[in-house]
C-alpha cells in the first residue's frame, strides 16, 4: 500500500506550498496571489483596487504630518478613517484567504491532502491575525483614543466658548475707576506723569471657530494651577499668554506677574469681585482670582458665564484681556500633574542652564514625596518632574521664575514638532484628557493645527509683565506701560528686545539659571 500512496502525497504537498505562497503574496499585495494562482480576472480586479489604495496612500504621505494632525483632530474625519481602516482590513483578509483557496483548489484536493490543508489554514490564519489584523487594530486604537481625548478635552459646542454670549468686552478702564482711583499707571516716557485713560476697544468677534486668519492672530491664555497633594488651595501660579501671527508665524509669550493687585476687572463681575475676592490677605492678587471664583462663589460665576466649561478660567481670561489690552481667544487650564505627564509624554525638554540649580519642591501627584533636584549647568534634558521643579523655583525671586516659565514654553514649542506629537499621541492624549480644561471648540482644532505648524521659533519673543517696570511697589499694574509694551512686542519685537524691558528672544529667555 505504501508505494501506491507516496506518489500521491508527493504530488499534493507542492499544491499546499503553492497555496501558502499565493496567500502570502496577496497578504503583501492584494491581487498578487490571485495572479500567481492563475485567477487572472480576480487578480486584475484586486490589483486595480490595490493600485488605487496605494495612490491614495502616496498622496496622503505627500500631504505631510500637519495634514495628518488635522485629520486626527477632526472628529468626522476620524470616523471616516476608522471606517476606512476596517474596510481595508476586510479587503486584505478576503484577498489573502481567497488567494490561498484559489491556489489550493486549482489543483484539487484529496483525502490524504486534508491534513496538510488544515496545517496550511492554521499557518495562514495565524499569519493573518498576527501580522495583518494587529496593525489595523493598533491603528484603530490610536484613532479611538485620539477621538476620546479631543471630545473630552475640547468644547463640543462652539456657542458655549467662554460662556460670554450675554457680555461685551468692556474697555480696560471698566470696573476699576470706582474701586480704586490709585490703580492707574504712569506713562512710558515719564513715570511722574498723571495716569492716562487706557484706549477703549470694540468687543472681540467670536462668531465662528475659523476666525484666526481673518483676525490675523491667535491668542491663548495658559493658566497653570499649583494643585497638588497637601495643598489646600490651588492658585494660578503660572499665568502666561501666548499669541501667534497667523500670517507670518511670529509669536510672543507674555508671562504675567502672579502678585499683581488692583488690576482692572470686567464690568460683568466687578460686583462679585469687590464683595468676595478683593478682601486682602492675598485674595486680591491676580493668582487668587480663579480660586475665589471657583471656591468662594462658584454658583454666581456660573450664572455670569453660563455654559462655560470653567467659569473661573473664563473670568481670569477676561481680566487678562484688560490687563494686557490684548484680545484673547481661548484659555487652557493645566494642573501640575498634567504638566509633568505632558513633558514626559513628549520625551522630555531640553534646557541650557547658565549655572547649577538646587531646589526642593512639593510633589505634583499623590504617589511621590517632597524631592530635592540638583540640576548641573549646561544643556540638560529635563523629565516632567525636573521641568516642574525648574518652573516652580522661587529663588532669587519671581522675575527669574517668570523667565524660567517663558523659557520652558519656548523650549516646548521648539521641541514639539507635529511629527513628534503624532508618534507619541496615545501617551500625550492620556496626559491631557484628565489634566487640561479649555474652551477651545472641537470644530476649530484642524485650524489650530494649521496655525501651530506656522509658528516660527526663530521669531518667537518672550516678555515679562512684572516688577519693577510694569508693577508698582504696592503691586499695582502700570497699565499704560503694559499696554505700550505689549503693542511694541507685537508690532516691533526687535526694538523691544534691543531696548530690554524684560523682553528677549525665546532662546535668550533660557539664558538664566
Amino acid at each position: 500500500m505504501a508505494p501506491a500512496t507516496e506518489p500521491h502525497i508527493a504530488r499534493e504537498r507542492p499544491d499546499i506550498r503553492r497555496a501558502v505562497v499565493a496567500g502570502a503574496l496577496s497578504f503583501v499585495v492584494p491581487g498578487a496571489g490571485q495572479w500567481y494562482a492563475g485567477r487572472r480576472r480576480a487578480a486584475v480586479a484586486m490589483l486595480s483596487a490595490t493600485a488605487v489604495l496605494l495612490a491614495v496612500s502616496a498622496w496622503a504621505l505627500f500631504q505631510g504630518a500637519s495634514t495628518a494632525a488635522r485629520v486626527l483632530v477632526d472628529t468626522n474625519a476620524v470616523v471616516g478613517v476608522l471606517v476606512g481602516n476596517v474596510a481595508l482590513l476586510a479587503f486584505r483578509v478576503a484577498a489573502t484567504v481567497h488567494a490561498f483557496d484559489a491556489a489550493r483548489s486549482s489543483h484539487g484536493s484529496g483525502s490524504r491532502h486534508a491534513g496538510w490543508s488544515r496545517l496550511g489554514v492554521v499557518a495562514l490564519v495565524t499569519l493573518v491575525v498576527v501580522a495583518l489584523v494587529a496593525p489595523h487594530a493598533l491603528a484603530g486604537y490610536y484613532l479611538v483614543r485620539t477621538h476620546e481625548m479631543v471630545t473630552r478635552v475640547f468644547a463640543t459646542d462652539p456657542s458655549a466658548e467662554r460662556g460670554r454670549a450675554e457680555f461685551d468686552v468692556p474697555s480696560p478702564a471698566a470696573g476699576i475707576d470706582d474701586r480704586d482711583t490709585d490703580a492707574g499707571s504712569a506713562g512710558v516716557d515719564d513715570a511722574d506723569d498723571e495716569p492716562g485713560d487706557p484706549p477703549s476697544r470694540e468687543p472681540t468677534e467670536r462668531t465662528t471657530p475659523n476666525r484666526w486668519d481673518a483676525a490675523g492672530r491667535l491668542t491663548v491664555a495658559v493658566l497653570g494651577l499649583d494643585a497638588g497633594p497637601g495643598r489646600s488651595i490651588a492658585r494660578t501660579d503660572a499665568i502666561i499668554v501666548i499669541t501667534i501671527d497667523t500670517e507670518t508665524g511670529a509669536g510672543a509669550i507674555f508671562s504675567v506677574d502672579r502678585y499683581v493687585r488692583g488690576f482692572p476687572v470686567p464690568d460683568h463681575f466687578v460686583d462679585l469681585y469687590d464683595e468676595h475676592c478683593a478682601t486682602g490677605g492675598a485674595w486680591d492678587y491676580i493668582n487668587a482670582l480663579h480660586t475665589c471664583a471657583r471656591e468662594r462663589i462658584p454658583d454666581e460665576f456660573a450664572e455670569r458665564y453660563e455654559g462655560a466649561r470653567d467659569p473661573a478660567a473664563a473670568a481670569v481670561t477676561d481680566t487678562l484681556e484688560l490687563l494686557l489690552d490684548l484680545d484673547i481667544d481661548h484659555y487652557a487650564l493645566v494642573d501640575m500633574e498634567g504638566f509633568v505627564r505632558v513633558i514626559d509624554a513628549l520625551g522630555g525638554i531640553e534646557i541650557d542652564l547658565a549655572e547649577p540649580i538646587r531646589v526642593r519642591v512639593s510633589p505634583a501627584h499623590d504617589d511621590t514625596d517632597w524631592r530635592t533636584f540638583d540640576m548641573p549647568s549646561g544643556v540638560q534634558t529635563f523629565d516632567g518632574e525636573t521641568a516642574l521643579a525648574y518652573a516652580r523655583m522661587r529663588d532669587p525671586g519671581d522675575a527669574p521664575r517668570m523667565r524660567r516659565q517663558r523659557c520652558l514654553l519656548a523650549s516646548l514649542a521648539d521641541r514639539t514638532s507635529v511629527g513628534r506629537v503624532l508618534r507619541r499621541l496615545p501617551t500625550i492624549t492620556s496626559a491631557i484628557e484628565d489634566h487640561v480644561v479649555t474652551d477651545l471648540p472641537l470644530s476649530a482644532l484642524p485650524d489650530l493645527v494649521e496655525v501651530l505648524v506656522r509658528l516660527d521659533h526663530d521669531h518667537l519673543v518672550a516678555a515679562g509683565i512684572g516688577p519693577p517696570v510694569y508693577r508698582d511697589s504696592d503691586h499695582r499694574p502700570q497699565l499704560d506701560r503694559i499696554h505700550a509694551h505689549v503693542d511694541e512686542v507685537l508690532n516691533d519685537p526687535l526694538s523691544a528686545i534691543e531696548e530690554g524691558r524684560s523682553t528677549e528672544t525665546a532662546d535668550d529667555a533660557c539664558g538664566i539659571a
